[in-house]
């Protein structure tokens, strides 16, 4: 199935690409109003419960005046997630790190779809990243240039508190430092289904250590 060229923010509306044969609905919803970039992309065939279709790779998030969030390297996603991942940023995490003291550019993305069990860990369930239904960010970098670890703890302790509110109000799951022992450096951020909608919240926004001075210091 041919891919159709990624879609540019702006432009004249009667030069505006027709949908690419095949596009399904949800990518049409996710490229709708050029608030995405994104490539449709074949299914991955299922094979030892791995394996996902719908599948798109997501280039950048447009914000306002068609200023654009890129994400490095650009994540293989379900479509579903791709939106949540589109819409937390645009609507959430765009104006949540504005007090750092300029807008966002860039997110780094530290693992989309894998085929493996949760963790890497032998003989563990299957992990979500195996359906392209998670995905793992590492960091992000503003419009000054400067580069932010989510799971920083000396980076402003509120803009943390608030990006993560936002995220475990859009994901069904946000592991972080403090979860498992294995997202000390990354958040995790996926949208699995659960019986009567039950969520997944972890992560501890950590404050620096800060050095006690006793008596017997020298």
């Amino acid at each position: 199935m041919p891919r159709p060229r990624p879609r540019q923010a702006g432009g004249d509306t009667a030069r505006e690409e027709q949908p690419a044969p095949g596009a399904s609905q949800c990518f049409l919803e996710l490229t709708s109003s050029h608030s995405v970039i994104a490539d449709m992309l074949p299914p991955i065939e299922e094979h030892d419960g791995c394996g996902a279709d719908d599948l798109v790779r997501v280039h950048a998030v447009v914000l306002q005046q068609a200023n654009r969030v890129a994400l490095n390297p650009a994540p293989t996603l379900r479509c579903r997630l791709a939106i949540e991942l589109g819409k937390w940023i645009r609507q959430d995490l765009a104006a949540e790190v504005v007090p750092l003291g300029a807008k966002l550019a860039e997110i780094e993305n530290d693992g989309s779809y894998e085929c493996r069990s949760r963790n890497n860990v032998a003989d563990a369930p299957i992990s979500e990243h195996a359906s392209a239904n998670a995905i793992d960010l590492h960091s992000f970098t503003l419009t000054d240039g400067k580069r932010y670890a989510f799971t920083d703890a000396l980076v402003n302790e509120a803009v943390r508190q608030s990006i993560k509110a936002s995220a475990c109000a859009r994901f069904t799951t946000v592991l972080g430092p403090g979860s498992d022992g294995y997202h000390e450096q990354h958040i995790h951020l996926d949208v699995k289904e659960r019986r009567n909608g039950y969520r997944i919240c972890q992560w501890d926004v950590r404050l620096p250590d800060v050095p006690r001075h006793g008596a017997d210091d020298h």
